[in-house]
This record gives structure tokens, sequence and C-alpha cells, in this order.
């Protein structure tokens, strides 16, 4: 029965494997699907696939790549239109609590500009 449905999905993967390896990514990297969507272990299967010459290895770096770029993307979109209205009126369903949209404020307040680059500490040299 696996050698079956091996049989089945192996020779549509040279067409459809890169789109759902694309998809995968985009959906793990985009809005609060990264808990459901294994992307990570999509690449490494995908990985495994053109090391038995099924993918291209090139091509799953770029697929992979543009799938977590396009998604995290959106998720900043997504985070940036709709901020901490968003958590306040549907954190319940994504078992998000107040307190936490707190914490997390407090901790930027705290310790966010050593996220920000600072200019003029830059050496001449790095350049």
């Amino acid at each position: 029965m696996e050698k079956y449905i091996l049989n089945i999905i192996f020779p549509n993967l040279n067409h459809w494997g890169y789109y759902v390896l694309l998809f995968m990514t985009f959906l793990e990297t985009s809005a609060f699907l990264g808990f459901l969507v294994p992307g990570e272990s999509m690449v490494v299967i995908a990985g495994l696939l053109a090391s038995r010459g099924i993918l291209e290895l090139g091509d799953v770096i770029w697929v992979a790549s543009l799938g977590a770029i396009m998604g995290d993307t959106v998720g900043y979109f997504i985070g940036r239109r709709f901020e901490e209205g968003f958590f306040l009126k549907y954190g319940k369903y994504l078992f998000f609590k107040k307190e936490y949209l707190a914490e997390a404020k407090s901790f930027f307040d705290k310790h966010g500009e050593k996220t920000t680059p600072d200019r003029t500490a830059c050496s001449s040299s790095w350049i």
C-alpha cells in the first residue's frame, strides 16, 4: 500500500512540490499560522527530496526563501494595519490574554531601542 501511495506522490513532486513548499513556508511565517503549519519540516523534507534528485536544490532554496519573505511581509502588514486592537478584540480566540500585550509593551519600552541601529556608532572600518 505504501509503495502504491509513493508511486502516486513522487512523480507529481517535480511540479507540485515547489508550490507546496512555497505555500507552507508562506503560511508558517504569516500571521499566527506558525503554530499550525510545519514550514521548517517542509524545508527539511524538500532538501531531502533535492538530495534524491526529485527536486532541484537551487529551486528549493529560492522557493522556500520567497515563501518565507512573502509570509513575513504579509504578517508585518497585518500587524501594522490592525495593531493591538486585533489582539484586544480577537485575542480570546487565539488564547491571547491582555496581560501578554501589556508585558510585551513593557519589554519593548525597556529594550526596544537595542533593536534600532545607531548610525553614529558605526566605525568606518565596517563600511
